[in-house]
């Protein structure tokens, strides 16, 4: 049993597993948030409308994921246009279990994980993530770690 805090990045990288526009959005966020972490999120539509067409559900769909990080705690809504990249999460060697085994089973739908070539538009709002520290501490437990020069794999029980 976990509490909402533990449990918290963990939902987040749930809906972004499951949902393709949300790792769409947070792809143009990883390549489009400058130093400050400002977003303008006019650019944000402009790019949704080129990729999805000029359609109401593409902006209800901006606006949801936009609203999404702000009830994570992850973006302040500055103005209209304007918000801020606030924080992003940090996640604990049992979160990174958690988020393994939930990558692994949700996004992958495979037993094994190449912990070298995770997807980076969903890693974008968990830049300090132990993984080679969790591969060793749950291995034989969890899993099986296997590394080799060009990947570190996961063979989840």
């Amino acid at each position: 049993n976990h509490d909402l805090l533990f449990m918290q990045p963990l939902y987040l990288a749930k809906l972004l597993m499951d949902y393709e526009v949300c790792r769409f959005a947070a792809s143009k966020l990883y390549s489009g948030v400058d130093a400050s972490g400002h977003i303008n999120s006019r650019h944000f539509r402009n790019k949704f409308i080129e990729e999805f067409g000029d359609r109401n559900v593409v902006r209800k769909s901006l606006r949801s994921f936009f609203s999404t990080l702000e009830h994570f705690g992850l973006l302040e809504k500055l103005t209209v246009n304007d918000m801020v990249l606030t924080k992003r999460f940090s996640l604990t060697v049992e979160q990174t279990r958690c988020f393994l085994i939930l990558y692994s089973q949700s996004y992958l739908k495979s037993k094994m994980v190449d912990i070298k070539h995770l997807d980076q538009n969903i890693l974008f709002f968990y830049p300090a993530i132990p993984l080679q520290k969790t591969a060793h501490k749950y291995n034989g437990k969890d899993w099986e770690y296997i590394r080799e020069p060009s990947r570190e794999l996961l063979l989840l029980k």
